[in-house]
């Protein structure tokens, strides 16, 4: 199952990344990336977990949620420049590999 973001009817969004969440991360980025499709992991460390805060006390454990989502968010390709036949192919990869589980 793929989770996108929540836009809400009163608001307009200004996407600096698009993130979307699935199960199947690393699969699908792979999948992704054999069909020329970039995509982005920013967080695969929570930040409560890297070494740079290890000084704060945190454990694995402690910000549960944080970390669930460290294993399944990435971005797709989102800039000016991006086509709508480049978007479509994206959505398409993304709905092919969908249809495939």
């Amino acid at each position: 199952r793929l989770i996108t973001p929540i836009i809400h009817h009163d608001v307009n969004s200004v996407f600096h990344l698009y993130i979307l969440q699935s199960e199947n991360r690393d699969e699908l980025t792979l999948y992704l990336k054999e069909k020329g499709i970039a995509t982005g992991i920013y967080y695969p460390v929570p930040l409560h977990l890297q070494n740079v805060y290890k000084n704060l006390g945190y454990q694995k454990g402690d910000l549960p949620v944080s970390e669930y989502l460290s294993c399944r968010t990435f971005a797709i390709p989102l800039y000016p420049e991006l086509s709508k036949a480049e978007q479509d192919y994206v959505i398409n990869a993304i709905f092919d590999f969908e249809k495939s589980r």
